[in-house]
């Protein structure tokens, strides 16, 4: 949670924006990222936000079983808006924007999907990294 405030208050946008770029550049030049105007700057930058914010919910989902899990992506949102707010009124050198929230809220979304998924299978007496085989009677 520490990573994530210092991520989202912190004066560092400039940094974070470089940081962006590099991890564009080293797909583009390295992995081989084919070459494409779908493949932007900007959707690496939402996809970024994305995957930031799926930890928190898959380990609020884990934390929190007996909330239903519908609540997790809107306490997300809640957090998100709050931050970008914050972003956008205070003097810390940062843009709160709208596709933050939306960005960060769907990532708070799919961990906590992920997080239902990996209760759901507990909850069964599966372990959810084991495969079985099913036989085809």
């Amino acid at each position: 949670m520490s990573l994530l405030g210092a991520i989202t208050l912190l004066p560092i946008g400039w940094q974070l924006n470089r940081f962006v770029v590099w991890v564009y550049y080293q797909g583009l030049h390295i992995y081989a990222w084919p070459r494409n105007e779908w493949i932007t700057l900007g959707l690496l930058a939402h996809a970024l936000n994305v995957l930031l914010t799926v930890p928190l919910g898959l380990l609020a989902r884990l934390g929190l079983p007996r909330l239903p899990w519908w609540t997790i992506p809107l306490g997300v949102l809640v957090l998100s808006a709050s931050i970008e707010l914050a972003q956008w009124l205070l003097p810390l050198g940062r843009e709160g924007t709208v596709a933050d929230v939306l960005t960060n809220t769907l990532g708070g979304l799919v961990g906590a999907l992920l997080g239902q998924w990996w209760l759901s299978r507990h909850a069964q007496g599966a372990d959810p990294l084991t495969v079985t085989e099913h036989s085809s009677d």
